[in-house]
């Protein structure tokens, strides 16, 4: 009997924390779906699925500011936005060579770039990315366990504060066919963010390997700096600037890869953004627009259907 009821108590003392984790990974994020929009996993595989199901052909690639800030639908171009939160050049790397892979032509590819971008080192949606990209994905860094990553983001799943989400009165974000992120929300002027310049050997490798793939593949190349708020401008001194500005122009070959820079661009204030970076549906639309302008003027030639570049230029990185 004692160890019957012994056994009893140490099943009633563990019943909430069973219940509550199994709530955590399998209602809670679809409760939160309902009220904040898609979670990770599912704007992945959405992402993925509609690039398979459509022939684009100018590709974006980039973090958060580029899937939020560039509309294809704004575009001379068929497009794609396969720009996702986080992802710096090694994803970009993985992604495009995942398309192409797979019989995508692409004419052209506009690659997002931010002055914090070289230091991104993560792998906080690789979980999500496991069943697209692959091993080679998983392990460029060095030996990863796909059970540890599942089992490290159903942990994260379980903090108590993300109940809270549940009340958020903000409109959930969207995803559109075309593979953008809609966000909703106003930003302030108080809004501030934590940016580090620092380039790492890994992402400089990663970005001239997705340049070399283009290049390769006959691809053209813009390389985008979205629009940036001075607050967050406010990270960087007037060197470190110009010492990214010269770092990205050793790759510009012109009408081949071409930088173009909108971070200081007048066109935009605080009522486009939702957030300290991420633009609105609406200043999205507003710099796509610029950001079309320029690419037609980069790209003359560049009707869509019409003829593309008709062989590599030499290679630029230097």
């Amino acid at each position: 009997m004692g160890m019957k009821r012994f056994l009893r108590d140490i099943l009633l003392f563990l019943l909430p924390m069973v219940l509550y984790a199994l709530l955590s990974a399998y209602l809670l994020p679809r409760m939160l779906s309902q009220v904040l929009g898609p979670g990770t996993q599912e704007q992945v595989d959405r992402q993925f699925t509609q690039l398979e199901r459509q022939e684009p052909e100018l590709l974006v690639l980039g973090n958060s500011r580029m899937y939020v800030g560039v509309d294809p639908d704004e575009l001379t171009w068929p497009a794609f936005n396969f720009a996702h939160d986080n992802d710096s050049y090694d994803q970009a790397y993985f992604k495009l060579k995942f398309a192409l892979e797979r019989g995508k032509q692409f004419r052209s590819v506009v690659l997002g770039t931010d002055l914090f971008q070289f230091s991104v080192l993560t792998d906080t949606r690789d979980h999500a990315y496991a069943a697209h990209l692959g091993r080679k994905y998983l392990e460029r860094r060095g030996p990863a366990s796909l059970l540890w990553m599942k089992v490290s983001f159903h942990l994260t799943n379980m903090d108590p504060n993300r109940l809270l989400l549940l009340w958020s009165t903000e409109p959930p974000m969207r995803l559109k066919d075309t593979g953008q992120q809609v966000k909703s929300g106003q930003a302030r002027e108080s809004d501030r963010v934590v940016r580090d310049p620092t380039r790492s050997a890994h992402q400089v490798a990663y970005f001239e390997q997705t340049l070399e793939l283009c290049r390769t593949h006959d691809i053209r190349v813009a390389i985008v700096m979205p629009p940036v708020r001075r607050n967050e401008m406010d990270n960087y001194s007037t060197e470190e600037v110009a010492a990214f500005d010269a770092f990205i122009q050793r790759y510009v070959v012109p009408g081949r890869v071409d930088y173009l820079c909108y971070r200081d661009s007048p066109a935009f204030s605080l009522a486009d953004y939702v957030d300290i970076t991420h633009l609105s549906a609406e200043g999205a639309r507003k710099f796509s627009r610029m950001l079309n302008e320029d690419l037609k003027s980069i790209w003359p030639e560049a009707g869509p259907m019409g003829p593309g570049p008709s062989s590599p230029a030499p290679d630029g990185h230097s």
